[in-house]
């Protein structure tokens, strides 16, 4: 099935209205409380102006959630008392999106202004700490306590801080002159990797109760994230601006240190690395910097190295998902939400 083709798979419209009703009884819009108003609107239940609106519209696919209910009901787990888990995902999820909005000084989400363009950085802040308070505090909202919970609560922060320290590294990257492959690839294995990790292992952990079973889907978390992020940075180079929104070479033009681009900074040589290293270091890269960059990366072969790399971790991850030994229908599912993850076209 050609790419333009594929279907959004069928979790994201399975699960989906159960994480929305979730989502809105966990972060409930209050219109006398400005900091729940700057919530709704983030999570896509409210407009700017604090008026309620469709949120399948302003929000995301919920992936990480998805996964995480997903597995859990693979497993044959009861998908009702893993919400919880799904939920506090997608709360830390967004809490991270907030603050890396401001980071990058992104204006746009999801075709909407991003909250700091809306109520300034400072309320920006205070809004995605109270959502990774209010994502903690999801995991402990069975009325009972146990190690079960304990341990999807650890699962959960050790993932979110190998997420936040992932991030850090990346604005570090923005400076550093130097950044191998191997360093970039360790840096997203915890930026945008430990989240989706974690979730499927969270899944994994409330339908069977055992840690030892949750770690089986380590492997498969781990590609599933690694995927993703490639993809995204193959789009921001190289999608298409009548999809994506955003122009070619996108992520060059914000001088991005991403897969592609280190490819290519990897294997230019002489005057050509002079030359690119030089343009990465202006503060402001013009069309014709980006145009002389993109060409360097297709002459060097960094737009088929991006793609032949995401097959090959695609493929790893099929076969991960064949060792754990998931039924027919969801090895069928998951197979297919790996392809449509690497060759997403938005």
């Amino acid at each position: 099935m050609g790419v333009n083709s594929k279907q959004t798979p069928e979790m994201f419209d399975r699960y989906g209205p159960m994480i929305l009703n979730g989502l809105d009884a966990t972060v409930p819009f209050k219109e006398d409380t400005e900091l729940f108003d700057i919530h709704s609107y983030h999570l896509g239940f409210s407009d700017a102006y604090g008026h309620r609106v469709d949120p399948s519209i302003g929000m995301g696919k919920c992936l990480r959630p998805t996964l995480c209910l997903f597995v859990c009901d693979a497993l044959g787990g009861s998908v009702e008392q893993c919400l919880d888990a799904a939920i506090s995902i997608e709360l830390i999820h967004n809490f991270s999106l907030i603050h890396d909005d401001i980071q990058d000084q992104d204006s746009e989400r999801r075709h909407r202004k991003t909250v700091w363009k809306v109520w300034g950085i400072p309320k920006a802040l205070i809004s995605g700490n109270a959502l990774h308070t209010l994502g903690d505090m999801a995991t402990s909202m069975q009325p009972k306590q146990s190690d079960h919970n304990v341990a999807l609560s650890k699962l959960l922060t050790n993932a979110y801080m190998s997420m936040i320290i992932g991030q850090c590294e990346d604005l570090s990257f923005e400076s550093a002159d130097y950044v191998s492959v191997q360093m970039y690839l360790d840096m997203i294995a915890g930026k945008t990797g430990a989240l989706i990790q974690s979730s499927i292992m969270m899944g994994a952990l409330s339908a069977t109760k055992e840690l030892d079973q949750a770690k089986k889907f380590e492997e498969i978390g781990f590609l599933l994230g690694q995927a993703f992020q490639i993809r995204d940075d193959y789009l921001g180079v190289w999608g298409d601006p009548a999809v994506t929104g955003k122009p070619i070479g996108g992520d060059i033009y914000r001088k991005k240190k991403t897969y592609p681009v280190i490819h290519g900074m990897e294997n230019v040589s002489g005057t050509t690395r002079k030359d690119f290293k030089k343009r990465y270091q202006k503060e402001v890269l013009s069309d014709y910097d980006v145009s002389w960059i993109m060409a360097v990366l297709e002459d060097v072969g960094s737009r088929q190295s991006t793609l032949d790399f995401i097959d090959d971790i695609s493929n790893r991850a099929k076969m991960s998902m064949i060792e754990i030994g998931l039924p027919e229908w969801a090895r069928e599912e998951m197979g297919y939400l790996i392809e449509f993850l690497s060759t997403r076209v938005k």
